[in-house]
C-alpha cells in the first residue's frame, strides 16, 4: 500500500537503492545480496539508509560469470539468493549453482531477507513504475556500452604500466590478463539488451516507445527521481508505465514550463501519447 510505501520511504534513500540495486544486476553480481551487502546511516541525525557498491569481482563477465543471468528471477527469489548461480552463466538460474550447497528455504512462508525488501517494494505500483523507467533510462546513460567501454579503456590505460610487475609477481600469465579484459569488454556490448528483454518478460511489458527528452536553459530533467545528464536523449519507455518527469533548474535557473504549454515542475506522461517534451529555463 502506499501508506506502508511511504513508510520505508522514510527510513532508505529510495533513489539511492534503486541506483545500487539496478548497478548490481546490471553487474550480474552473483556473490550478491545473501553477501557483500552494506548500508550505512548516521545515527545521531537518524538520515536515511543509504546502500553502497563493493566487492564486484564476480561480475562483468568475470568468475565464470555470464552477460545472461536473470537477475530479475533472482533478485525477486522468495527463497533468497545463497547457493543459486554463484559463478554465474545459469541463464535464468532455474538450477542450484554455487558450490554445490542447497538453495536456503524460507521457514514458516517467511520470504528470504536477502530478497525481501526488492519484492515487498516491488509489489509498489509507483515504486515499480520508477523501478522499471529507470532501468531504461541507465541503460542508455550510465549502462551505454560507449560510456562503459570508454571507462574500461581509461582505467587500463591507467594500470598499463604496472601489468608487467604484477603478471611476474603472482605468475599471471599476460593472455590470460588479456583474455579476461576481452570478456569485460564483450560484457559491456552485450549486457544491455539481455536486461532489456528479461525485464520487459518479468513485468510482462507492453510494447516499447521511444521518446525524446530535453531541456532548454539551466535546468534538467529528472526521470522518476533520476536526473539526466545529457540535454537531450532519446529514450525507450513502455506503454502502460506512466513516467513521471521532473523540472530540475540549476543554481540560478528558474523553469517557465514545458514545450507543451504544462507549467507543473512535476507531470506524468504516458509513452505513446507523448514522442517528445522539452522543460524550458531561463
Amino acid at each position: 500500500s502506499d501508506a506502508n510505501y511511504k513508510k520505508i520511504a522514510d527510513q532508505i534513500d529510495i533513489d539511492n537503492f534503486i541506483n545500487y540495486a539496478q548497478s548490481q544486476m546490471f553487474l550480474n553480481n552473483t556473490d550478491w545480496p545473501h553477501n557483500n551487502m552494506k548500508k550505512w546511516r548516521v545515527a545521531s541525525q537518524k538520515t536515511k539508509w543509504k546502500w553502497f557498491l563493493y566487492d564486484t569481482d564476480f561480475g562483468f563477465g568475470a568468475a565464470s560469470n555470464s552477460y545472461n543471468g536473470n537477475m530479475f528471477s533472482y533478485v525477486t527469489n522468495a527463497s533468497g539468493t545463497q547457493g543459486m548461480g554463484m559463478f554465474g552463466g545459469m541463464g535464468d538460474f532455474g538450477g542450484m549453482g554455487g558450490m554445490g550447497g542447497q538453495q536456503q528455504q524460507p521457514t514458516n512462508g517467511s520470504i528470504s531477507e536477502h530478497t525481501v525488501l526488492m519484492i515487498r517494494l516491488l509489489e509498489n505500483e509507483s515504486f515499480k513504475n520508477a523501478f522499471i523507467n529507470r532501468f531504461s533510462v541507465l541503460l542508455s546513460m550510465n549502462f551505454s556500452a560507449d560510456r562503459l567501454l570508454k571507462r574500461i579503456n581509461d582505467l587500463q590505460s591507467q594500470i598499463e604500466p604496472e601489468m608487467t610487475r604484477d603478471q611476474q609477481f603472482w605468475n599471471y600469465n599476460s593472455s590470460s590478463m588479456s583474455s579476461n579484459l576481452e570478456k569485460v569488454k564483450s560484457f559491456a556490448q552485450s549486457r544491455q539488451a539481455t536486461i532489456r528483454e528479461q525485464m520487459e518478460s518479468h513485468f510482462s511489458l507492453g510494447s516499447s516507445v521511444e521518446m525524446t527528452l530535453s531541456s532548454q536553459g539551466s535546468g534538467t530533467i529528472l526521470v522518476d527521481g533520476l536526473a539526466l545528464d545529457q540535454s537531450s536523449m532519446r529514450l525507450k519507455f513502455y506503454t502502460g508505465v506512466p513516467v513521471t518527469l521532473t523540472a530540475q533548474a540549476s543554481s540560478g535557473g528558474v523553469f517557465t514550463g514545458w514545450s507543451d504549454g504544462v507549467t507543473d515542475v512535476t507531470r506524468k506522461v504516458n509513452p505513446g501519447e507523448v514522442t517528445s517534451i522539452t522543460a524550458v529555463f531561463r
